[in-house]
């Protein structure tokens, strides 16, 4: 059978994962591991309940009836986690725990399942893994090779909750790993112990709280699942609609998903091989995102109906400018209003019919007693592009608004007259779902085309950085953090609202110049833009066009610009705007010196609390803006940076996470300057010509940042002189790097080559950047053959 991708839940999850405008983490139970042969829940039953057959047929004197009932009961056991605990309590501990690697023993070499790397295609944050068999870490690595994964039991986990705030992917083995059955949670007692593990707790509640979770390959009747889910319910904790991918049809399973915030998504299982499965996936990988279906033209909410005859339209066109707006708005009101599928065909006819008075009523005047425009007085022009104007004006209830009024040619432009219409629906959506952070919109008219929003008093980001407002580390981060929270929210709500034109004009900053409380407010949602045409932005000429994603400008087959990349794109650029005080140029992230530029321009901003920002600032501005789409950070990851380096500028001793602490470290040492930072190892190393090469590196699992110097000859060097430094500077360093704080972990010297590998913990780091810093340049100082 093939998987039904017509499912509302589906495609629902379909448009988060495709449109990536929410964090997904996958939660996996042993489902996911069938096909390779490993047991699930049942079969691991089964395979220790044939091991007390054989304990028990093995001693004297052998009661095999009392044995076939002791198994009966056990087989009939509801809960798997009692029925586990009874099974080791008849086997032993011993027999037990070789029972179980005995089942799980070909995981380590077994062939992946397909389904785990087409999980891992999808860009999780990360998998909450209740498998024992570690299949999910071994297919990361099989796609991404070297990359670092931070990988923990249980039994660490306490000091692992910094994964969900790194960019670094994570594999979380919460009920442990086959090779240490110390780390196993397999029992009734073991999980009560987890259960009641407060670190364990906070991480499943972070997890469900900030992804979108999809469950695979598991039970709801899992208590380590479900419970969960119930308890955060019964607290009253709004976790966020998530996804239960099963073969469970029944009615009552439904109603307990809906009552926990799951949307289940149904397949169908006839054997072990979950090929539906994988065409559901499959799908995710495929599917393109279309732009959504084009909204009614929007009409003012305060229009009068128009009489059943209008005028006719050379009669009409003869009248002042607001009458003739009145008239047309009310007959367009009664039109659209009849909501059939004439609708949009009747408003089409209409239009036509009255060209001559539309043209008319696009007529604006700032003249006491011609500056009405459908009620509101028009106070002045502040603003002016190719496509549209913004007007200061009063509403008919005497507060302050802006008016954006695009040119009346905008009525030849199809495409231009979709993208306002959808920008309309947008902020109309925002407005209801009460998103802060969000301009708020009051109306808006097609006859002319004008949005009507809240009057901000401040400056845009454009403004604020040209005056030199946003000139510290602190007021940039307040203001990128802002925007990223703000269009995080949009992305969140069930319509999935993508803005699709951040740039500085589109920033605004509320009170920025009488206060330093002021606040991000973001305007345009959707409002100004359209596919192919990145010159005909409404208010903004072709100038301002870098800000926009190559998806947006150039078509490409199986690239939509229905994505959230498109806004992580967009924001990327904002931030350089930022500290370069200037707008990039269109394809300039494509230059061979961007990279290059983007840390010079950071590099203007003083760095006096958290030394290495700058440098992280703009890999940040790098990754948002590859060209490449699916390589782009997501605007998740973005907001977690960007709140990450927030924490650390305002409260550096808080900063325990291993990659923030490493590359701290690295920027603080002399003998590092000019470091290169590698993302997927989290870690800074330099090479000198002197044949000492260090790396720093933030290891996520350990919780530590190591420091391993290694010095190798060129071949060169005087051999007696060289024979005598070794044998000491290897205990130089070491010493060094001891008395400096460090745990040395290894020390080795042979006739050409020296290694030198010491350790701190990443939480005691920031009391000690300084001490340590210097102690890894006296290390390196010994390691310098002269």
């Amino acid at each position: 059978m093939a998987f039904d991708t017509a499912q509302d839940s589906y495609l629902a999850l379909r448009g988060i994962v495709t449109e990536r405008t929410r964090r997904l983490t996958v939660w996996c139970g042993s489902g996911l591991s069938v096909p390779a042969g490993l047991p699930t829940w049942n079969g691991l039953r089964q395979a220790l309940s044939g091991a007390v057959q054989r304990k028990r047929a093995s001693m004297v004197p052998y009661d095999a009836p009392a044995t076939e009932e002791v198994l009966r009961r056990i087989a009939l056991e509801p809960n798997p986690w009692i029925a586990l605990q009874r099974l080791e309590n008849e086997l032993g501990r011993t027999s037990y725990t070789e029972a179980i690697r005995d089942a799980l023993r070909p995981a380590s070499s077994v062939a992946i399942p397909r389904a785990y790397d087409l999980l891992w295609r999808l860009r999780p944050a990360g998998f909450m893994n209740l498998n024992l068999d570690r299949l999910a870490s071994r297919s990361f690595h099989g796609l991404n090779g070297d990359k670092t994964l931070a990988e923990f039991e249980s039994t660490s986990v306490g000091n692992h909750t910094h994964v969900l705030q790194s960019l670094s992917q994570f594999v979380y083995n919460m009920h442990g790993a086959h090779e240490d059955s110390s780390t196993w949670v397999l029992t009734h007692d073991e999980m009560k112990d987890l259960l009641s593990n407060e670190a364990y707790n906070n991480f499943v509640k972070s997890t469900l709280s900030t992804s979108v979770v999809l469950f695979v390959g598991l039970s709801v009747d899992d208590v380590a699942v479900g419970g969960h889910l119930e308890r955060l319910v019964k607290a009253g904790i709004q976790t966020g609609t998530h996804y239960w991918v099963s073969s469970r049809t029944d009615i009552a399973t439904d109603r307990w998903a809906e009552a926990a915030g799951i949307r289940m998504i149904r397949y169908t299982s006839s054997d072990d091989s979950h090929a539906e499965l994988e065409q559901m996936l499959g799908d995710l990988h495929g599917f393109v995102p279309p732009e959504q279906p084009v909204p009614a033209p929007p009409v003012v909410a305060n229009v009068q109906a128009s009489p059943a005859e209008l005028p006719a339209p050379s009669v009409l066109a003869a009248r002042d400018a607001e009458s003739i707006r009145e008239a047309l708005n009310g007959r367009a009101a009664v039109i659209l209003n009849a909501d059939s599928e004439d609708s949009f065909s009747a408003f089409e006819a209409f239009v036509q019919e009255y060209d001559e008075a539309i043209h008319r009523a696009w007529y604006t005047s700032l003249a006491e007693g011609k500056n009405k425009l459908m009620g509101y007085a028009l106070q002045s022009e502040v603003a002016r592009g190719a496509f549209g104007r913004v007007f200061k004006a009063q509403a008919p209830d005497g507060t302050p608004v802006a008016i954006k009024l695009l040119h009346s040619e905008l009525r030849q432009e199809p495409e231009l007259l979709l993208a306002f219409r959808r920008g309309v629906r947008s902020m109309s959506i925002l407005h209801s779902r009460g998103v802060h952070g969000v301009v708020t919109y009051r109306e808006a008219s097609e006859i002319p085309a004008f949005a009507v929003m809240d009057w901000v008093e401040g400056a845009d980001l454009n403004a604020a950085v040209r005056g030199r407002r946003l000139g510290s580390w602190p007021d940039i981060l307040k203001a990128a953090s802002g925007i990223a929270e703000v269009i995080g929210h949009a992305h969140a709500v069930p319509e999935r609202v993508l803005h699709r034109d951040i740039r500085p004009a589109n920033i605004m900053l509320e009170g920025v110049w009488n206060t330093n409380d002021w606040r991000v407010v973001i305007l345009d949602f959707d409002l100004s833009w359209h596919q192919g045409a990145y010159q005909h932005s409404v208010i903004h000429g072709s100038g301002t066009a870098g800000y926009l994603a190559p998806e947006q400008i150039k078509v490409e087959r199986g690239i939509s610009a229905r994505h959230a990349a498109v806004d992580s794109f967009g924001l990327g650029m904002t931030l350089y705007f930022m500290i370069a005080a200037t707008d990039p140029l269109p394809a300039q992230h494509l230059h061979t010196n961007w990279r290059g530029m983007v840390h010079a321009a950071s590099r203007r901003i003083p760095a006096n609390v958290w030394l290495s920002l700058p440098a992280r600032f703009s890999r940040l501005v790098i990754m948002a803006t590859m060209d490449r789409q699916s390589e782009r950070l997501d605007l998740a990851q973005i907001r977690i940076e960007l709140a990450r380096l927030q924490r650390v500028q305002e409260r550096p001793a808080e900063a325990v996470d291993p990659d923030l602490a490493a590359e701290e470290l690295a920027a603080r040492a002399e003998s590092m300057i000019d470091y290169s930072w590698d993302q997927d190892r989290i870690e800074a190393m330099v090479q000198r010509p002197s044949g000492l090469t260090i790396r720093v590196a933030g290891e996520e699992v350990e919780g530590v940042v190591r420091a391993r110097l290694e010095w190798s000859t060129a071949g060169t060097e005087d051999r007696k002189r060289l024979g005598r430094w070794i044998s000491g500077a290897s205990q130089t360093a070491a010493a060094a790097l001891t008395k400096g704080g460090w745990r040395l972990e290894e020390r080795a010297a042979n006739v050409g080559s020296m290694t030198v590998v010491a350790a701190i913990e990443a939480s005691a780091l920031p009391a000690m950047f300084d001490r340590c810093a210097a102690a890894l340049d006296r290390a390196a100082d010994a390691l310098r053959f002269e």
